[in-house]
């Protein structure tokens, strides 16, 4: 890609291996991200990754200045930790925000992509679409071997039990774990466990019950929890023989939620 005239600004976040800028590109706001020198491997493959990504609910790469190992993409606004944080959220737009996350995320595992860092924070939002960003650490498969992963890598809060055990994974499985943390945190506004192994008591009943008995050990109320939000997370923070893949989740959604869009459980 042309190397636009690109006016670098403020620093947005400072990761383990790359700084987010906010920026201009040919006067129109966006973001660079500049990755350090030494992690070459990590820069090309995520321009590689974002070349091939084209959805709506995706961050947009819009050039590439290889010799400063920086790229630029389009500015959205903040991350949806911040907005459920400092906003209330009607349960309407929670459902809308989850149906646009099934969508993008569904879209990246077919194009044989796992992201490998879903997080709130790796998601903006700006009050009517998200948009999934921030690919440095996402895998692109090559063939159907799909259980060759073992790099322990991401955010202990959404990371999980798999990887964080240094077991051999299944990265589109592991994405499906982060998935449901993320669900959990947008709809109880906070994380069901600290750590993901089975020292912590919460991340037990979690694992080898349901979600319901993590609300009970937490005393948490979930009648103001959408039914069909209870039923996806028990689908997805399971075990990884037996977790819901994308797929399923994105067609039990359409079946409970798509065509019952006025039914009285959702709204």
């Amino acid at each position: 890609m042309d190397n636009n005239n690109v006016v670098q600004g403020n620093v947005l976040s400072v990761g383990g291996f790359s700084t987010v800028y906010h920026c201009t590109l040919n006067g129109k706001e966006a973001v660079c991200k500049t990755i350090n020198k030494e992690k070459i491997h990590i820069f090309m493959n995520e321009v590689k990754i974002l070349e091939k990504m084209n959805h709506k609910y995706i961050t947009k790469l819009l050039t590439v200045i290889y010799e400063k190992m920086s790229f630029v993409t389009e500015y959205k606004g903040d991350d949806l930790f911040t907005f459920i944080t400092e906003s209330n959220v009607a349960k309407s737009e929670k459902i809308k925000i989850l149906e646009q996350l099934l969508d993008s995320i569904l879209y990246i595992h077919s194009n044989s992509i796992c992201h490998m860092d879903l997080k709130l924070e790796n998601i903006v939002y700006d009050g009517n679409s998200i948009t999934i960003i921030d690919f440095g650490l996402s895998y692109m498969y090559a063939d159907k071997n799909y259980r060759i992963l073992t790099k322990r890598h991401g955010t202990k809060h959404y990371i999980a039990p798999e990887v964080y055990n240094g077991e051999i994974y299944n990265g589109f499985v592991s994405d499906m774990w982060s998935l449901g943390i993320i669900i959990f945190a947008l709809f109880f506004n906070f994380f069901p466990y600290n750590t993901p192994c089975l020292n912590d008591t919460a991340f037990s009943y979690l694992i080898n019950k349901n979600v319901e008995s993590v609300c009970e050990y937490y005393k948490v109320n979930i009648n103001d929890v959408p039914q069909l939000i209870l039923s996806i997370l028990n689908k997805i923070l399971k075990k990884k023989e037996i977790r819901y893949n994308i797929s399923q989740i994105k067609h039990f959604f359409r079946n409970s939620y798509i065509k019952k869009r006025h039914a009285s459980i959702i709204v």
